[in-house]
């Protein structure tokens, strides 16, 4: 068996190359992941519905390996039972894709590190839980390629692993697999639970236990009881209310400001993009400074219930923790500072008067601009939506 699964770690090597580039490719389409361990372990689960097919086929490749060669009647003559080989190959494709992981979260690492915000650890335990993700993915390309002989098989394989993934996903008993590639939130430093993340060890566990146990050995009904074990799982799993698979890691949302000029506040997890954010936004904070009604910080939440009415937003940053497009943040950040409303006054004359506002705000407009006695009105008549109010302030400054 030692002597078998060393050939086939050496057949496999190559599919942890291929794991990897693919990983890195998906890493850099989702950089929200910058100084963010948990943003980025999640970034890679999802990537799974992509990098996962091309695990399975790897598998049917390797399972068609004995009918290729036409060596099946042979080796099933020696003495040595049918499923060692069969074993060895998937345990060999299952390491070589954690391998191509790794290696991925190690690239990914040297531009993390000097950024890294703070997290509880819990993303360790999501990344060791894609193992047995990995395994589940391979067993299921080596079931179709033992049990169905067709030589295009390697070919059908990673399209219906794809669209199995994207099926099983919307039925209610399903949905522990769609759950499984990660949070609905991710990108705002949500983090499988501990409790999570073993449920998932336990249930692809048994979802690839099945799938070896019916490809392999002679007693296929052996595979009802693990099979039997991750129907039960996922229903369960699904039934689970989603705060309890799925949190905001908290030291990841604990606020961070600025300690010098107007405060300027963002979640931890978005520390990296803060002093960019802040020399855009403290500008127009001191502009604002002294007019009633307008506020003399900037916060914006993480989702959190202590968030209260902030606003929610992640910023676009690139993987190197720079805001990627700092025009936009900055007219993003400004309607924030002009609508200090949860919900926004509706109607075509609110929308004229925070439009002259914004332009004054951002320094867009140099004639016949507003001035702070149009702004103190601005901010009151926007806060109780006195149409009338915003009427004739975008009348006296057209």
């Amino acid at each position: 068996m030692i002597r078998a699964l060393r050939r086939e770690l050496r057949r496999a090597a190559p599919l942890a190359l291929v794991v990897a580039a693919l990983f890195i490719g998906m890493a850099f389409l989702q950089p929200w992941w910058a100084g963010n361990w948990n943003a980025l372990t999640m970034a890679l689960r999802f990537s799974v519905l992509y990098v996962g097919p091309v695990m399975a086929a790897a598998g049917t490749w390797a399972a068609g390996r004995e009918t290729r060669r036409g060596t099946g009647e042979v080796l099933a003559t020696t003495p040595r039972p049918g499923w060692q080989p069969f074993v060895a190959s998937w345990l060999a494709l299952t390491l070589s894709s954690v391998l191509g992981m790794a290696i991925a979260v190690a690239v990914a690492a040297f531009l993390i590190i000097p950024i890294a915000v703070p997290t509880s650890g819990l993303w360790v335990l999501a990344l060791l839980a894609c193992g047995p993700l990995f395994g589940t993915m391979v067993a299921f390309g080596m079931a179709l390629g033992r049990l169905v002989r067709w030589p295009l098989m390697v070919v059908v394989t990673p399209l219906l692993t794809f669209a199995l993934i994207t099926f099983v996903s919307f039925p209610t008993w399903g949905r522990a697999v769609a759950m499984s590639l990660g949070p609905n939130r991710y990108f705002e430093s949500s983090i499988f639970s501990g409790f999570s993340s073993a449920l998932q060890v336990v249930l692809f566990s048994a979802i690839a236990g099945a799938l070896l146990i019916g490809a392999a050995a002679r007693r296929r009904w052996l595979a009802l009881l693990p099979a039997a074990l991750a129907v039960v799982l996922s229903v369960q799993t699904s039934a689970i209310p989603y705060d309890q698979h799925a949190l905001l890691d908290p030291p990841s949302v604990v606020p961070v400001c600025t300690v010098s000029g107007p405060r300027v506040c963002v979640p931890a997890y978005q520390e990296p993009a803060l002093a960019e954010i802040a020399a855009l936004t403290q500008p127009m904070l001191r502009k604002l400074d002294g007019i009633p009604g307008a506020p003399e910080e900037l916060r914006t939440g993480s989702g959190s219930p202590a968030d209260g009415d902030l606003n929610v937003y992640r910023h676009a940053t690139t993987v190197t923790g720079r805001l990627a497009d700092p025009e936009y943040e900055r007219e993003l950040m400004a309607s924030y500072l002009l609508l200090t409303r949860k919900v926004a006054c509706t109607g075509q004359i609110f929308h004229e008067g925070y439009l002259t506002a914004m332009s004054w705000l951002t320094e867009e407009r140099t004639d016949n601009a507003p001035d702070r006695e149009w702004m103190a009105a601005f901010y009151a008549a926007n806060q109780t939506c006195d149409a009338e109010t915003m009427g004739e302030l975008v009348t006296d400054i057209r």
